[in-house]
């Protein structure tokens, strides 16, 4: 038995390798999240606040401030 075509394995058990549909590089389910709409639109807002230069400045500060705490 082939395990898939993209994998080449002969004699191989899908479940032996791991594999989940017909990714060999897979070892766990993938899983989606789904948020309700105003959640959503908040976070894509804040994604794209964060490509602006603007944050990109802001960050920077902050960054740099944060390299500088000792570690606990």
């Amino acid at each position: 038995m082939r395990c898939c075509d993209r994998c080449q394995k002969d004699g191989a058990d899908p479940a032996e390798l791991g594999v989940v549909g017909h990714d060999n590089t897979t070892k766990a389910p993938r899983y989606l999240t789904f948020h309700p709409r105003e959640k959503l639109e908040l976070l894509q807002a804040a994604r794209q606040y964060q490509q602006t230069q603007s944050f990109k400045e802001r960050y920077k500060k902050r960054a740099g401030i944060e390299a500088k705490l000792p570690l606990r």
